[in-house]
């Protein structure tokens, strides 16, 4: 068994840095090269057959994947922290974890990262949550429609308008990010492009979004695109779409605090009208994180998928990105709330920075709000939510849960995210700190659009 472990070992040491692609390391600069090249310029055989699922070349991905790891938890005894640089997963037939990269990986880039998080849609309607049982299914389904999305162009120049009021601080925005829902797949992709062209110093773009297949299958997704200098004129580095891996049930509390009781019966449970899986890889459950930065790896999450400890949960702790995004369709964020319970989770095990956003409106279509009162005790009121309104949660590994709130006649918000460098240490008492970085709220700041679009109509907001 000692044996087995120094071997182990041994192996993890030879990959150290394999996550972080630098000039000053000739080893990993070769298999970085060698996942750049794809095949052999000799051979033309694929260098590495079963990348993006795993770094292995002679073990078949259908058996076991091994990818980079990015962080040690530092509680607890488990299996992940035996490793600093290679995480051991499932085999791609059961859950799969991808790993994409941007030119802006081998930048060096040390600058702080400032995030948009823009709560849209920022009204939302009872009407758009219909009975959307389909024919021949058993049980009760519901739809939402997603009535609330503009014109991709329309969209874009919102969007911008915040960019550039956001900038006059002399602040870069980064990243954006729009919760659960906010747009559908085909405009989410031509307003990605719109901003990709407009912001040369724009990073990404993460957004919920709709996916209506030809043969009528509909996806709840997260959209991730980034953006870099590649040589063609649109910077699209990389983009794709994590499905939700667990439907929403609306129970009888939920519909009624969020009064849809005129359009889904009370008495029952509604389950979302969503397909899940991989649409194109036989319904294979995947996991995506994507090096954004030298140092920097996010990955999504969408609402249930936070909670659930299957089939997601187990591979973000093994390849432990530095940031988690959860995009939700829920009620107030506040240190009370789920939401709040599952991000400390991660931020124990395996060390990463979650923040969760939600959309104003599905804050202001909510009733319930939990707030702590003298003595802690905890109780529901049944009132409507007033501004500043809670639109987002931050925690980071060694601090509070962060409560991230709106102020009314604002539409968005900037966070500034600092990187701190750290030292993880494995169960069997190695340290390393090459690249270990957590990302950290260092600043937050509310941003008004200086020109309202006419689609823009909630009073509340606008005023």
């Amino acid at each position: 068994m000692v044996g087995k472990m120094r071997l182990f070992a041994i192996s993890d040491e030879a990959f150290n840095g394999i996550g972080f692609p630098t000039p000053d390391k000739p080893f990993v600069n070769v298999a970085w090269k060698a996942i750049m090249q794809k095949k052999d310029e000799d051979t033309k055989k694929e260098v590495l057959p079963h990348w993006p699922f795993s770094l292995c070349r002679r073990v078949d991905s259908a058996k076991v994947c091994v990818m980079p790891k990015y962080r040690v938890p530092n509680v607890g005894c488990t299996l992940q922290a035996l490793s600093h640089n290679l995480a051991l997963l499932p085999p791609i037939g059961e859950v799969g974890a991808i790993l994409t990269n941007s030119q802006n990986a081998f930048s060096g880039s040390t600058t702080p990262l400032n995030i948009l998080i823009v709560p849209f849609p920022f009204k939302i309607g009872t009407s758009s949550f219909k009975d959307g049982t389909p024919q021949g299914r058993s049980g009760k389904y519901f739809s939402v429609s997603q009535d609330w999305v503009p014109e991709a162009e329309e969209f874009a120049i919102f969007i911008s308008d915040l960019v550039i009021e956001a900038e006059k601080t002399s602040e870069k925005v980064g990243l954006i990010v729009l919760p659960e829902l906010a747009l559908d797949f085909e405009k989410a992709k031509a307003i990605s492009r719109k901003l990709a062209k407009r912001f040369s110093n724009l990073e990404g773009l993460i957004t919920g979004v709709a996916e209506h297949k030809a043969d009528g299958k509909i996806f709840n997704s997260s959209y991730s695109c980034f953006f870099a200098d590649n040589g063609q004129g649109d910077r699209i580095e990389s983009e794709g779409t994590q499905p939700k891996h667990h439907r929403w049930c609306l129970d009888r509390s939920q519909i009624e605090r969020y009064g849809l009781a005129g359009v889904l019966n009370p008495s029952r449970n509604w389950w979302e009208q969503i397909d899940i899986g991989e649409p194109e890889m036989a319904n294979t459950r995947l996991v995506y994180y994507s090096l954004l930065r030298p140092n920097i790896t996010i990955s999504t999450l969408i609402c249930e998928d936070l909670a659930r400890i299957d089939p997601a949960q187990g591979v973000l702790r093994a390849i432990a990105p530095n940031l988690v995004v959860a995009l939700l369709a829920d009620g107030s964020q506040l240190k009370q709330r789920w939401s709040a319970r599952y991000a400390t989770v991660l931020a124990d095990d395996p060390g990463s920075s979650v923040l969760t956003l939600t959309s104003i409106g599905m804050v202001f279509k909510g009733k319930d709000q939990t707030r702590k009162f003298p003595g802690n005790v905890v109780r529901v009121e049944n009132q409507d939510q007033k501004f500043p309104a809670n639109i987002a949660l931050w925690k980071e590994p060694g601090r509070e849960v962060e409560e991230l709130e709106l102020p009314e006649g604002h539409h968005s918000l900037l966070l500034n995210c600092a990187f701190k460098s750290g030292e993880d240490s494995t169960m069997d008492g190695r340290r390393e700190n090459t690249g270990k970085v957590c990302v950290s709220l260092a600043g937050v700041r509310p941003i008004k659009c200086p020109n309202l679009p006419i689609w823009l109509d909630d009073a509340r907001i606008l005023k």
